[in-house]
């Protein structure tokens, strides 16, 4: 494996006045935790040091935005920017902005 491709995080963007510490939906279901559930992604990456980096992949159909991680292997932070790089030139959303 080259590279790793998932969701950044479990759903799109939350409101900018949603607290922190109280529960969320994903895909219809209830969690009171959300930390925990919000960004399971993100945590094991963090844990043993490979290089990760989270780019805008789309729109939910609210129009907030959604996340896409890539992970590489250990050291190869250069390589990870210039895949991120591609995808960025190859997905056409550098100018897109939500409608917030």
């Amino acid at each position: 494996v080259d590279f790793l491709a998932m969701p950044t995080i479990s759903r799109s963007a939350l409101s900018i006045d949603h607290d922190l510490f109280s529960g969320i939906d994903i895909d219809g279901q209830h969690y009171d935790e959300l930390r925990a559930n919000w960004f399971p992604n993100t945590m094991p990456f963090n844990m043993t040091g490979h290089p990760a980096i989270s780019l805008p992949c789309g729109f939910d159909q609210d129009g907030m935005p959604l996340g896409l991680q890539l992970v590489g292997p250990l050291r190869a932070d250069r390589e990870l920017l210039q895949v991120a790089a591609l995808f960025e030139m190859a997905s056409g959303l550098l100018n897109q902005r939500p409608m917030i």
